[in-house]
């Protein structure tokens, strides 16, 4: 999972975690990502704004920057905006 912006809100819905570690970065804008929640795997929010999470699992481990979720052995996902806000919403 790849998906780097220049400049420009962010918008994406994952489906499927991916086995393999990735980014979603924006300089400029918001970043809104929705996950499913059973992923495995890990997620690191970076904003230089607002960070809002919406219906993450008591199950999801909190880390110093972001989640493990499920058993972890999944792909890391670095989700990151030098000048925005990340929404964060599992269903």
């Amino acid at each position: 999972l790849e998906l780097t912006a220049s400049t420009g809100h962010v918008g994406l819905s994952v489906a499927e975690w991916p086995s393999a570690d990735g980014l979603v970065f924006t300089d400029n804008g918001d970043i809104n990502i929705t996950v499913p929640s059973d992923a495995n795997g890990a997620i690191s929010l970076f904003a230089d704004g607002e960070l809002t999470e919406n219906g993450v699992p008591t199950s999801w481990a909190a880390t110093s920057d972001g989640y493990t979720m499920g058993t972890g052995v999944g792909g890391t996902v670095d989700v990151t905006t030098d000048f925005g806000d990340i929404v964060l919403s599992v269903e």
